[in-house]
């Protein structure tokens, strides 16, 4: 079973969805790759990988093609990510900071710059980087502020002030698999279904670290989290 992941996804629930995995199908052999979902999905067409976990902005579909199958795992929520102590509480309030984004081409990207535009300004956009964690630290050194999802945050304390966006988007993450090997694993009686198997052992973990939040450890604490346009304190319990 080859499997193709994005960063987020491979960070926060992958490792606990293989454990929950080897518990009802120990002699599975599963192979992992991380790739960003845009070429994950191609490759999925291409039969390079068996299942793909992907990824979708709020009002940014993805393309739904007739031979792949899609199963929703859940939603992850973006928030403005700023330098600790930041005291902005407005996407309009940083037209004239440095920005961290992912690289053109992305819908992360494409989903950001977006949001600034609607702001009312074009983002100056100097670290273009695809690796979250590296702008996590750049955000929290004080050098750029960013739009973080929720992912990010799994089992470890934020290190950046957390500002709630206008309308609390949260991008939608999902699996996909061929449409034929879908069909014939649900068709299956009595065989072995690997790919229905990783789809459920993902749904089951994501459910947990929504349960639990962010930190799923339930020991760490953010530096800040504020919730605005009208949500209440302490964090989403939407995740």
């Amino acid at each position: 079973m080859r499997v193709a992941v994005m960063q987020t996804a491979a960070q926060a629930i992958l490792a606990p969805a293989l454990s929950i995995l080897a518990d009802t199908e120990p002699s599975l052999r599963v192979e992992v790759a991380e790739v960003p979902p845009e070429e994950g999905l191609f490759e999925l067409s291409a039969r390079r990988f068996d299942l793909v976990i992907a990824e979708q902005y709020p009002g940014s579909a993805r393309e739904h093609r007739a031979d792949l199958d899609r199963v929703v795992i859940g939603r992850d929520p973006i928030r403005l990510a700023l330098p600790p102590q930041d005291d902005a509480r407005a996407l309009a309030r940083l037209a004239d900071r440095a920005w961290a984004m992912e690289p053109r081409g992305t819908a992360a990207r494409r989903w950001a710059v977006e949001q600034c535009r609607a702001a009312g300004f074009e983002p100056d956009v100097r670290f273009e980087i695809a690796d979250l964690t590296a702008q996590v630290r750049l955000i929290a050194a004080g050098h750029a502020v960013g739009m973080l999802p929720d992912l990010v945050w799994t089992a470890v304390a934020p290190t950046a002030t957390l500002v709630d966006l206008p309308g609390a988007p949260a991008r939608e993450l999902f699996t996909a698999a061929r449409r034929s090997t879908a069909q014939a694993q649900r068709h299956r009686r009595g065989a072995r279904r690997p790919g229905c198997r990783v789809r459920r052992s993902l749904s089951r973990r994501y459910s947990q670290t929504l349960g639990a939040g962010a930190f799923v450890d339930g020991s760490a604490e953010p530096v800040a989290h504020v919730c605005t346009h009208g949500s209440s304190g302490g964090r989403s319990s939407g995740r």
